[in-house]
């Protein structure tokens, strides 16, 4: 049986960071603000933060259809995840409200060790019973619930003793810790409270064994988070209240209530939602203090299986139309680079195409696509379709759906953008509302940790299902693999993905958080900013 994490070496790396005032491991996995090396962690004061996509998300439980992933960030302050994500990319994940795990030899049977003492914030145990119920039917592996993609895998779920669960795959699963650390399924909740409230108010007061607890929340207004003195590791939580107010989406203007102090944190911004412009403002403020996020988000156009798309002629034209690297260096400025495979950039996910020398590269990923840009063939299929005219929805930033719509109405591909309010966006995906939609996802640095929408065992929506055996078996391969095997089971997946142009990727970029001097200590968990050991010198 192989040990793979202990708590006192992953505590130990995190206590010495907090201790010197910093969080400098997390430097790398660019999110944590740098104080002075004589600064220590301060007690007390208040962030202020905007809501997901401007406006604070109503669901604060996973188990709702209409939670959006951005809201990790507050949801893992609440209910305390079992794991927290590594200090650098490829390093081991942290134990939280777990101290360690073992797998055994053949990589299908995963043992967790839970923390002693824990409590909910109600009063009740974490343990074994809590784990095995959340990990049921009536709550993770719920169809509505986003943490069930992650337990498809799954054979039984064991209770070894009260602070011992057993998890059994169906097959090798080397990414389940991962995933625990990074996503919806690590987070836990209390089974009383949530049989006490109902589902309805636990959404809104959800009750977990977190560092923080739900003071007030107005939904689309405002969530304030008040520090819980019971959480395990009270002493090194430093912030007496984290508030998540409604800001709206105009960058710009969000910009200005960064400057002016409205708001302590811009987190993410990138090209996906600000102007170039802005961006490099933003960079360049001396008033402000920044750092590169996560470099593993990117853009793609996902299709639904109605005509014109489930016909794959429509999807090759809009493939040959699309030049990718102009968008990348003049619409944006130079602040994303192309994406021929789905993920990205070439520096932000750790199993992105390599060239002959094993360097990550864009150039590796192009070699990938099949549909190299080509107006020529591109005009021919149109033709050959008698025309090709659709609806383009979007959810990212105007200026790069309008460079797509120009770019394909050079090939007589005729567009018409359809850009909803953020409100409309999960509705719209889960309803399959739409023929084509230009999505930005990712910030997942493995991309088997995001593949909702590439395996047919639980689609995101009603979008046109991947369900291609080579992508369904080079996945399933690759949940046991490692090193080179791993890298050739992706490459497998990118090259066939590709080829069936189910995704056709676009752009992909780097997020940088901006934000006062006076923060420091922020961190990722998943994709998200946290503020778990965050704290403010004035």
């Amino acid at each position: 049986m192989r040990t793979h994490l202990n708590e006192g070496a992953g505590q130990r790396l995190r206590r010495a960071a907090i201790a010197m005032g910093m969080l400098a491991a997390m430097a790398a996995w660019g999110g944590a603000s740098i104080a002075k090396g004589d600064d220590a962690p301060k007690m007390g004061g208040t962030v202020i933060i905007p809501g997901v996509n401007g406006t604070p998300w109503p669901n604060l439980s996973w188990l709702e259809p209409g939670y959006h992933v951005g809201n990790l960030n507050i949801s893992s302050l609440i209910q305390g995840s079992l794991f927290l994500s590594p200090e650098k990319i490829g390093g081991p994940v942290i134990p939280d409200l777990a101290t360690g795990y073992q797998y055994n030899s053949d990589n299908t049977v995963l043992t967790i060790k839970l923390r002693e003492g824990v409590k909910f914030t109600d009063g009740t145990p974490f343990n074994a019973d809590a784990i095995l119920w959340l990990w049921s039917p009536d709550f993770d592996m719920n169809p509505s619930s986003k943490a069930a993609i992650y337990l498809t895998g799954v054979k039984a779920v064991k209770k070894i003793d009260d602070l011992t669960v057993e998890v059994d795959f169906k097959a090798p699963n080397t990414t389940f810790v991962a995933a625990l650390a990074s996503q919806a399924v690590g987070l836990v909740a209390s089974p009383t409270a949530f049989k006490r409230l109902g589902r309805n108010q636990f959404d809104l007061f959800p009750v977990g064994a977190g560092a923080y607890t739900v003071q007030t929340h107005i939904p689309n207004q405002s969530i304030i988070l008040k520090k819980n003195p019971d959480y395990w590791d009270a002493g090194h939580v430093y912030l007496d209240s984290i508030k998540e107010v409604l800001t709206g989406t105009d960058a710009t203007a969000n910009y200005q209530k960064l400057v002016s102090g409205q708001v302590d944190l811009l987190p993410g911004i990138g090209v996906f939602a600000f102007d170039p412009e802005i961006i490099q403002q933003a960079l360049a403020n001396p008033n402000l203090a920044s750092s590169q996020g996560i470099g593993a988000s990117f853009a793609f156009v996902d299709f639904t299986n109605a005509p014109p798309f489930n016909n794959k002629l429509a999807r090759e034209a809009l493939a040959y139309c699309m030049d990718r690297q102009p968008i990348a260096e003049q619409t944006l400025g130079g602040f994303a680079e192309p994406a021929y495979v789905w993920g990205g950039p070439a520096n932000g996910m750790d199993l992105y195409p390599k060239d002959a020398t094993g360097k990550q590269t864009v150039a590796a990923a192009q070699a990938l696509n099949p549909y190299p840009y080509d107006r020529d063939k591109a005009k021919a299929i149109v033709k050959q379709l008698g025309g090709l005219k659709f609806k383009l929805t979007s959810d990212i930033s105007k200026n790069i759906t309008v460079a797509l719509q120009q770019e394909w109405a050079e090939c007589g591909i005729d567009a018409e953008i359809y850009l909803p309010p953020p409100a409309q966006y999960t509705a719209i995906l889960q309803n399959g509302t739409y023929q084509a939609y230009l999505v930005n996802t990712g910030g997942v640095p493995d991309p088997r940790l995001f593949a909702k929408y590439i395996t047919p065992q639980q689609p995101l929506d009603q979008q046109h299902e991947v369900d291609d055996p080579v992508i369904t078996n080079a996945f399933n391969k690759s949940l046991g693999d490692s090193g080179e095997a791993l890298q050739q089971d992706w490459n497998t997946i990118f090259k066939q993905l590709a080829s069936d142009a189910y995704v056709l990727p676009v752009i992909a970029a780097p997020g940088y958080n901006v934000y006062t001097p006076c923060l420091h200590g922020i961190s990722y968990f998943g994709n998200t900013v946290t503020f778990l050991h965050a704290w403010k010198s004035c």
